[in-house]
């Protein structure tokens, strides 16, 4: 009862932001309330005190699921991380597609990019302990790097209007984020021989 009643309010909100567009984060726990026909006092007392809370719920219910499975596999030579994300991430994310097109869409969530940013930079972080070296660049600024360009692919996919199912979007997000920008523009266009 509790896990249904939760979820009808983080779907009210939801849908009330992807009304509101520009002005979702305006959004109040009595707008909630009445969207999701409840008492605001119910959802005060017994879910969330405030918007804050009901996103940082929702932070912990998409991300803590993905960076869970993430750990359970350790960096090894031969298993990349951007296949491991799309193994075990993707599915995930595919399930909340809807809220997170709202985020993507909306100014609901202005915490979601250094949510993400913050979280996912300690998990790539092993995976790149030679590229930095090797690009001459710094470490911090390439973590930055791979996770915006993470979330770009993400974004970009999420905020279709009928995003492609996930099992035919694995090898899409697998070949787009196997490739260099540069490889993703026309040839006759593209940087030649640059070092």
């Amino acid at each position: 009862m509790r896990k249904a009643t939760q979820a009808r309010i983080i779907n009210a909100y939801f849908s009330l932001a992807e009304n509101k567009k520009d002005q979702a984060h305006t959004i109040t726990i009595a707008q909630i309330a009445e969207e999701a026909h409840l008492t605001r006092q119910i959802i005060l007392r017994d879910y969330y005190q405030n918007t804050s809370q009901l996103l940082d719920d929702v932070h912990s219910q998409i991300d803590d699921e993905i960076l869970e499975r993430l750990k359970e596999h350790a960096p090894q030579p031969g298993i990349s991380p951007i296949e491991l994300f799309a193994v075990v991430g993707l599915p995930v994310i595919y399930h909340w597609h809807h809220q997170l097109r709202v985020i993507y869409t909306t100014t609901v969530d202005p915490t979601w990019h250094l949510f993400i940013e913050q979280r996912y930079k300690y998990w790539i972080a092993p995976y790149l302990s030679q590229a930095a070296i090797r690009l001459g660049v710094k470490e911090e600024f390439l973590l930055k790097v791979i996770v915006e360009c993470t979330m770009g692919v993400i974004s970009a996919w999420v905020t279709e209007s009928f995003p492609e199912p996930v099992d035919s979007f694995r090898k899409t997000f697998t070949l787009i984020m196997s490739q260099s920008m540069n490889s993703l523009i026309d040839q006759e266009y593209s940087l030649v021989n640059y070092h």
